[in-house]
């Protein structure tokens, strides 16, 4: 089984408070992706593909190990 990432738990609450936003869609919009890519990732339905990874690796401050877990287990999860 390929390792694959996923947004940790928590990183939208935290991702919430520092852009000053009141809902999830708000953060999908500071980060510069789609409402619904953003909830498919962070509710683990989908693992984040590199432009999501990409975006979010560009937040001063947060790195790799703050935003993601690398997973291991088998996974039937689509990149979003």
């Amino acid at each position: 089984m390929a390792p694959t990432i996923r947004i940790r738990e928590g990183v939208n609450e935290l991702l919430m408070e520092r852009f000053g936003c009141s809902t999830s869609g708000e953060v999908a919009k500071n980060i510069g992706v789609s409402g619904s890519a953003w909830s498919r990732a962070v509710r683990g339905k989908s693992i984040p593909g590199p432009k999501l990874a990409g975006l979010l690796l560009q937040i001063d401050g947060l790195g790799f190990d703050d935003l993601f877990e690398v997973r291991t287990e088998e996974t039937d999860r689509k990149s979003a």
